[in-house]
């Protein structure tokens, strides 16, 4: 198993919170859009695992 980047464990409270408020918003948007999260997926150009991680809050998303 990988290891994990300490990091990503020891993240700021703020930070973390922000992050979580982030994909709860991308959720939200999906839902009210009633699309599903493969064609949501494709609209914001990431993999369906990818916007799944995003939707819970990983910090281990790459997001620039």
């Amino acid at each position: 198993m990988p290891k994990v980047a300490e990091a990503v464990v020891t993240l700021p409270f703020p930070v973390q919170a922000s992050l979580e408020v982030l994909g709860e918003h991308l959720r939200v948007g999906r839902k009210r859009r009633n699309e599903s999260l493969r064609s949501w997926a494709l609209r914001v150009n990431v993999s369906v695992p990818t916007l799944v991680a995003m939707e819970k809050g990983d910090p281990r998303v790459g997001m620039g």
